[in-house]
């Protein structure tokens, strides 16, 4: 058989029925259910391949001690620490706020110099 036959004959198939009890969907129905099963084989579980290296190894998820918070990466983690402890460790220079990210400081010096 031929490799475009055997794909289209794929494609084509529908899922298998049970032989106790006839199939509950039209044949419409049936071929809509067996092209999301073909999408689903073709792009299974999007979002989940960050889990994992090119080779398939899972990679390091770092976890809060404190709440379900998971993270690849670890300043992820150290941030996200800071709002249980309470720590906010950049200052402003002009006013003396505290802030927990160094990016949530730089928007609020906009504040000085738009003054």
């Amino acid at each position: 058989m031929p490799l475009a036959t055997k794909v289209s004959a794929i494609r084509l198939r529908a899922p298998p029925t049970p032989s106790i009890a006839p199939s509950p969907w039209p044949a419409a129905e049936k071929f809509q259910v067996l092209l999301l099963m073909l999408g689903h084989k073709i792009a299974p579980h999007k979002g989940w391949e960050k889990f994992f290296t090119p080779s398939g190894r899972p990679r390091k998820v770092h976890k809060c001690s404190y709440c379900e918070y998971t993270t690849l990466k670890t300043s992820n983690l150290q941030n996200h620490l800071l709002v249980h402890t309470g720590q906010k460790p950049h200052e402003c220079s002009f006013c003396r706020k505290k802030f927990r990210t160094k990016s949530h400081l730089q928007i609020h010096l906009l504040t000085h110099y738009k003054n």
